[in-house]
């Protein structure tokens, strides 16, 4: 008795299809346990850093889009740093999209921690401080578009004060990891050297 039919090359792209939104805003997590997109999918954890998810048949994108949306906080980081530069990273090939149709995240804002100003992790699984930061320049979301042109427009070498959430997302049925920056402000050498004099968190 055959139990399910084979999963062919065309099946399986068209299966992940509604997928190709969300994987560009989850940057893998090797802590992580599984990542369900659209709700009424079944998970398969491959690897500790490998997740296929496939979505029932009538599962969309669009339908995923209008599911009501919560956030629990499980870290809040507050620091200065420098940055570095945009790190271009090639693609993983973790889906049959890849590389050339995958949207997956190729391209990170890399920031070199000066001095802490704030953190809490009111959350078990939540970021703990870092000497590196690095931002998803395709992050989805309010306010992430600006964001990253503001990150475009820096040089290296250039002072920022960050302010970033990590944040325990349920959509539909599907829970995943964000991490939207809240603030972005370019300083100047005194303002830098001024925070990270004040005392340490």
């Amino acid at each position: 008795m055959q139990l399910s039919r084979p999963w062919t090359a065309e099946r399986r792209t068209r299966a992940r299809a509604p997928l190709r939104e969300l994987a560009a805003a989850c940057p893998q997590e090797p802590r992580s346990r599984a990542i369900a997109i659209a709700g009424r999918s079944a998970t398969r954890v491959v690897s500790a850093r490998t997740y296929i998810a496939v979505p029932m048949a009538d599962a969309n994108a669009a339908d995923w889009e209008k599911e009501p949306e919560s956030r629990a906080l499980l870290a809040h980081h507050e620091f200065v740093a420098t940055y570095s530069g945009i790190l271009k990273r090639a693609c993983m090939f973790m889906t049959s999209l890849c590389p050339d149709k995958c949207d997956h995240p190729n391209e990170f804002g890399m920031f070199q921690v000066g001095h802490y100003l704030a953190w809490e992790k009111p959350g078990e699984y939540g970021d703990e401080k870092a000497q590196e930061y690095g931002y998803i320049m395709k992050q989805k979301g309010e306010g992430q578009a600006e964001i990253s042109a503001k990150i475009r427009e820096l040089a290296e070498g250039d002072k920022v004060k960050i302010v970033y959430d990590h944040e325990y997302v349920t959509k539909g049925g599907s829970k995943f990891p964000g991490r939207p920056m809240r603030t972005l402000e370019k300083l100047t050498e005194e303002e830098f050297k001024a925070l990270c004099a004040t005392p340490a968190i």
